[in-house]
């Protein structure tokens, strides 16, 4: 596939205009999901007492939300795609919400040959607020260790 045109619009998205014939020529966001080749399985936590909204980005850069966590701790759990980026946002304020480590946009990994049917756990948070001693700490008794943001169950 061979790209166009790369333009930055409002707000700070990225549009990609496409030139193969799949495209027919029109923008596209640089983030968005591409196929549904290779399944994953994740658990979204949150860990913060607001109200997070779980938006997926569909094939074409659109934002659909699945999910809302009320609660602190609150789990949703997500059959997913590798390719199939994910984000977070405060329900009330639509802030922008982050994964451990700081990630704003969320992609599965894919699974180990093993490990098919063992979930990812992705905690969901304020900017800042994961990366507190605190929360570090009590993560790190719940699940016994940290991988790239990103613990296993």
């Amino acid at each position: 596939m061979i790209f166009s045109k790369i333009t930055k619009i409002a707000g700070g998205n990225i549009k990609i205009k496409m030139s193969d014939d799949d495209s027919n020529g029109q923008d596209l966001p640089a983030v968005r999901s591409l196929n549904c080749d290779t399944a994953s399985f994740v658990h979204f936590v949150s860990r913060t007492h607001r109200k997070v909204d779980i938006l997926w980005i569909d094939y074409e850069g659109k934002h659909v939300k699945y999910a809302t966590l009320k609660n602190k701790g609150e789990v949703m759990e997500m059959r997913t795609y590798v390719t199939h980026p994910w984000v977070f946002q405060d329900a009330d304020t639509g802030d922008q919400l982050v994964t451990l480590g700081g990630g704003e946009v969320f992609f599965p990994k894919e699974p180990l040959d093993d490990d098919e049917d063992r979930p990812d756990r992705v905690l969901v948070g304020i900017p800042g607020e994961l990366c507190s001693p605190n929360v570090l700490q009590e993560t790190i008794g719940e699940q016994g260790g940290i991988q790239m943001g990103i613990l296993p169950l």
